[in-house]
């Protein structure tokens, strides 16, 4: 017969053990870890140097540290008693990161975005509130929303949905969606309106295989269905790192004025 339960490790009671409250308090203590699992981080590398007494941490690759760095990539480390104890997860195990606030899933291998795992469609970034640029006729970011380093996977699409609203006259007021690196970032949505004074604008930039190369609508296309004359849009940024989608804005005359007025950003993980 085995000496612990087999998914939580839990140690049996002997016959005739002695001292039998040490070993109940050992399962306690296990149960304590895992049950309702939270872990502190899933991406901290660094053993931290002053734990406290039941921190849980999910140990990414590269991690180090005198403890850490002879346990598995994945596996749980346990901080109690003061010292660090190793628990290996089993396939389905769910836990949540308080640092980013997410769910991650064991798929018996590694630990998964929980929204990764389902291919769910989920909001990163929205916003109501207006922001306005005049006085100037350089291009100037309105919005700025950070994409996870890998959050769309190889095949993922990124759906930003924006209205703005802006001056009507004859001039020109560009209204752009960047990949990449703020105002130098890849366009993958652009338009320039001018006799009219409010637009609804939808862009799915999709990775087509590959971290670093997407796909976007043509250049000026009405969101939406329907035609264009345009080529797709291409671009080869590397969503295997953080990077920044920019919504901005770039007037022909100072005087007039573009406005953010809201703006929504999904995102789906494709593996």
């Amino acid at each position: 017969m085995s000496e612990q339960t087999t998914r939580l490790q839990l140690p049996f009671l002997a016959a005739g053990q002695a001292q039998k409250h040490i070993t109940v308090n050992e399962s306690l203590l296990r149960l304590d870890a895992l049950v309702q699992l939270a872990a502190l981080s899933a991406s901290t590398a660094t053993q931290p140097g002053s734990p406290a007494d039941g921190d849980i941490y999910v140990l990414p690759v590269g991690k180090s540290g005198a403890d850490w760095s002879a346990m598995a990539d994945g596996a749980l480390a346990y901080h109690r008693d003061g010292v660090w104890e190793e628990i290996t997860p089993r396939e389905g195990w769910l836990a949540h990161a308080s640092d980013d606030d997410r769910f991650y899933v064991y798929s018996g291998a590694a630990w998964v975005e929980l929204s990764h795992a389902l291919g769910a469609w989920r909001i990163i970034a929205h916003s109501a509130l207006a922001a306005s640029l005049t006085g100037t006729t350089a291009e100037t970011a309105l919005a700025s929303i950070t994409i996870p380093a890998g959050a769309m996977g190889p095949n993922g699409i990124l759906r930003v949905t924006t209205e703005w609203s802006y001056t009507n006259s004859a001039n020109n007021k560009t209204l752009r969606t960047r990949l990449g690196s703020g105002l130098s970032g890849t366009v993958f949505d652009s338009i320039v309106p001018t006799t009219n004074a409010f637009q609804r604008r939808q862009c799915d930039i999709r990775n087509r295989n590959a971290e670093n190369a997407q796909i976007g609508p043509p250049a000026a296309y009405i969101a939406g269905f329907g035609t264009s004359t345009g080529a797709p849009l291409t671009g080869t940024v590397d969503t295997s790192l953080a990077q920044t989608l920019a919504l901005t804005g770039q007037l022909a005359s100072a005087g007039e004025t573009i406005t953010l007025e809201s703006y929504v950003v999904e995102l789906a993980f494709g593996g």
